[in-house]
């Protein structure tokens, strides 16, 4: 999911002043026939200064539709964590 970097922000990958970069994990489940399906997906985002928790998991939970092929599925798991080790 390369482009999840601009799809989470909205803006360049390469425009990253005032920005943190964080790596995020999401695993979303949907019904299929008689059981169910799950697609867990990962990767950065460079996200701006002062994006609420909520709104960086709403911009890559909508890009996560888009790879999984599923709007609408149940959020299973969601980590957004600093990109960076300490």
């Amino acid at each position: 999911m390369e482009n999840v970097k601009t799809a989470a922000t909205g803006q360049s990958a390469n425009s990253n002043i005032g920005r943190h970069t964080y790596m995020w994990i999401l695993t979303l489940q949907w019904p299929t026939g008689g059981g169910f399906a799950t697609s867990t997906s990962y990767g950065t985002a460079p996200i701006p200064v002062g994006t609420s928790r909520k709104e960086a998991y709403e911009a890559i939970r909508a890009e996560a539709y888009r790879h999984a092929g599923r709007e609408g599925a149940t959020t299973l798991f969601f980590s957004l964590e600093p990109d960076q080790m300490v």
